[in-house]
């Protein structure tokens, strides 16, 4: 809502958004990643070329690629992708990085602490399409419960529509 107007629920992407609480891999991670050597200098490379080791930097604006640890730099990061907590967090050096969280100010220089194709997001993400596409337990007992009823109202109804014909 606004100014006391009606309330339209939570935003897009939001917890409690229709089941779509967690956004995609592609829209939390650049398909480029600029990755820095030893030596300073870079190279854009396909973010999926990450791996544990790798140096990259994160500048104002852009979102951390893959998990690891602030190397240089410091500042504000909104990990709300990952927590679902809107306000920022101050990040400094030696302190852990999410892939998929956003880079609010400064530039940074990540050290890449597994995989790109392991990423706490890409984990969680997994985990939640997998809960979505499994039924449970009760859900198979519930619908042969329901299959037995139907089965049980309509015998009984029949019966009980002859039972009428017949008087």
């Amino acid at each position: 809502g606004g100014a006391g107007g009606p309330a339209r629920g939570p935003p897009r992407g939001a917890p409690g958004a229709g089941g779509r609480a967690f956004v995609t891999d592609r829209q939390t991670k650049p398909a480029q990643v600029e990755r820095v050597d030893r030596e300073g200098g870079s190279a854009q490379i396909p973010r999926v070329d990450v791996r544990t080791g790798d140096r990259v930097r994160v500048r104002p604006g852009g979102r951390v690629p893959v998990d690891g640890v602030l190397e240089r730099g410091e500042g504000d990061v909104d990990e709300s992708v990952i927590t679902g907590e809107s306000l920022p967090v101050q990040r400094r050096p030696g302190d852990t990085l999410h892939a998929g969280s956003l880079n609010l100010s400064g530039e940074r220089l990540v050290l890449s602490s597994v995989d790109v194709r392991d990423t706490s997001i890409r984990r969680v993400a997994l985990q939640v399409q997998r809960a979505q596409s499994s039924r449970a337990p009760i859900q198979a007992l519930a619908d042969r419960v329901a299959g037995v009823f139907v089965k049980v109202v309509l015998l009984v109804a029949s019966r009980k529509y002859a039972n009428l014909q017949q008087h």
